[in-house]
């Protein structure tokens, strides 16, 4: 759809007006409120901010586990200018059982640039975040726009819905599964009808996320239902090729923990309207109580996540990840993808805490064989990969040893998938590939390596969980990062022109050469992104691996 620009600027300037300092705008469901901002970073950036957008109406009662629709219209000027809560969660880290947020949690944060803009009336680019958290935890109110309002792009931030209230399904029409998909779906359709009311092009919207959020990119990459809502991608640190992102057996999950609420009736729309009655804490702590789900190692796939769906009208993705990257079949958009240099720092933060085991890989060293190889019990593949990994990883000593565990963790659970990922994309879009190996004055990782996530205090600002002090060097980096990203989403491309604060890189293409940037104090262009370790993958999924593989 090609939009008339000064018909949509007077449109724009009819439904938008100003009430004792706070700035009103107009949606399909009526007129909110919300208010103009300081930068936290910058006193001379301002932006209006809307915190609090409906974009779907509740899911709680009835419209649990059901598919979004649309909210109800209001009278008035509802108030946004304040968080909403999350969606409902448990303890971050596992240690307690507290569980926190909302089933009412369907909402935006939209922010706008006024001084970015520069005076101008033409429609800005729209960069849309969605939180990782691997699909059960996160929420857009850990970090801010303040760092993007420097440019002159409309900045969405969006929740939906978490664990088994977003990813429950029965494989049929009484329950359908990835409910949390299909927010994200409902608030892209939403992006498209309103956001030219603040200033956004529908035409050029890029979305974005890491980790649970980078995978949910790609499913929308995937998916024929997200085709023409976005045009560009970035993906940071998580695809659907990682093992955390699939639930492989849905329905006996469903049948577990109706068990544990003595729901025992073999008609699935019969179980789904009895935990529909349970109250939202007691349901998100059974999904944790081994006595009822039996054991889960939180840095594994958890009991609800993405799962593969029915073929139906509303089916969001129906097939294999793995098979539809390999077919090409996905939207054929600019790609930004990458991940930092200690992705497994992620999983060990549990072993630190206390909420998992590392001895788990001493008794059992058949945890060691990535469950994307689909090796049977009992074949002789089961020992020859365990002896493979203990020797590339370990140098055949101890699997408890903690710097050559995160290691290995790096690549099951992350970067492996991820290469394999921008090598498909790259076969037919425009692929960026870049590692993060600054490693500043804020680290979550635990031996000198950038951290899972830790790209995130670059890019936006921290409200919460984490200082937002940063040091000359983390302001450059922080700078550069916002710049290539405002370049990404602006153009398509990170690097357009020579700049000075990019050290007048030009980082090219991720192709046969496998060319990619390496962020850190400085900006260098390398190629074979963790080739090693790729090819011992690539060699022992040859040899070992069984087809069809659903991740990698």
């Amino acid at each position: 759809m090609v939009y008339n620009f000064g018909l949509i600027l007077l449109l724009i300037s009819v439904c938008s007006h100003y009430i004792d300092g706070d700035v009103i705008r107009k949606t399909q469901y009526g007129l909110i409120r919300g208010e103009l901002k300081v930068s936290k970073v910058d006193e001379n950036v301002k932006y209006y901010s809307f915190m609090g957008v409906p974009y779907a109406s509740p899911p709680i009662g009835h419209l649990r586990f059901q598919n979004p629709i649309k909210h109800e219209s209001w009278y008035g000027v509802r108030n946004t200018t304040t968080l909403p809560d999350s969606c409902v969660q448990l303890d971050q880290n596992f240690i307690t059982d507290d569980v926190n947020g909302s089933e009412d949690c369907l909402y935006l944060e939209i922010s706008e640039p006024l001084t970015a803009r520069n005076g101008s009336g033409e429609l800005l680019p729209v960069l849309v975040w969605i939180h990782g958290g691997t699909f059960v935890f996160g929420a857009p109110r850990v970090s801010g726009p303040d760092y993007l309002m420097e440019k002159p792009i409309v900045y969405i931030n969006l929740q939906y819905r978490l664990n088994v209230f977003g990813f429950l399904s029965t494989m049929d029409e009484s329950a359908s599964g990835n409910f949390g998909l299909k927010d994200q779906l409902f608030a892209l359709k939403w992006i498209q009808r309103n956001v030219v009311n603040f200033g956004g092009d529908p035409n050029r919207v890029t979305i974005s996320g890491a980790s649970a959020g980078a995978a949910s990119v790609l499913f929308h990459c995937l998916s024929p239902k997200s085709q023409g809502l976005f045009h560009r991608a970035i993906s940071l640190s998580g695809t659907p090729l990682n093992r955390w992102v699939l639930q492989r057996n849905p329905l006996e999950k469903v049948h577990k923990l109706a068990k544990g609420f003595g729901i025992n009736p073999a008609n699935t729309s019969e179980i789904v309207q009895g935990l529909r009655q349970v109250d939202h804490r007691d349901l998100m702590r059974a999904v944790y109580d081994p006595s009822i789900m039996g054991e889960n190692i939180p840095y594994y796939v958890h009991p609800f996540a993405p799962s593969i769906e029915t073929v139906s009208p509303t089916a969001f993705i129906t097939d294999r990840a793995f098979k539809l990257l390999a077919k090409g079949n996905f939207a054929k958009v600019p790609h930004l993808i990458g991940h930092t240099t200690e992705e497994g720092s992620f999983a060990y933060e549990y072993i630190h805490l206390g909420a998992a085991s590392i001895d788990l890989y001493e008794k059992s060293p058949e945890t060691l064989i990535p469950s994307s190889m689909n090796i049977p019990q009992g074949a002789p593949c089961v020992k020859e990969t365990v002896d493979e990994v203990k020797a590339f990883y370990f140098k055949n000593n101890a699997v408890t040893d903690a710097f050559n565990w995160i290691n290995y963790m790096s690549q099951d659970l992350f970067n492996r998938g991820v290469a394999k990922t921008a090598q498909f994309l790259a076969k037919e879009t425009d692929v960026y590939y870049y590692i993060l190996s600054y490693n500043g004055t804020r680290p979550m990782s635990f031996f000198g390596g950038v951290g899972h996530y830790e790209d995130i205090l670059y890019l936006f600002y921290p409200r919460k969980r984490w200082s937002n002090i940063e040091s000359p060097l983390d302001s450059l980096v922080r700078k550069r990062l916002v710049t290539i990203w405002a370049n990404f989403v602006t153009t398509g491309n990170p690097t357009p022109q020579s700049d000075p604060l990019l050290q007048n890189t030009i980082w090219p293409k991720f192709t046969e050469d496998e060319s990619y940037l390496d962020i850190n104090k400085e900006l260098k262009i390398r190629k074979g992104p963790e080739k090693k370790d790729r090819d011992f993958w690539e060699e022992l999924f040859g040899r070992c691996g069984f087809e069809p593989y659903y991740t990698y």
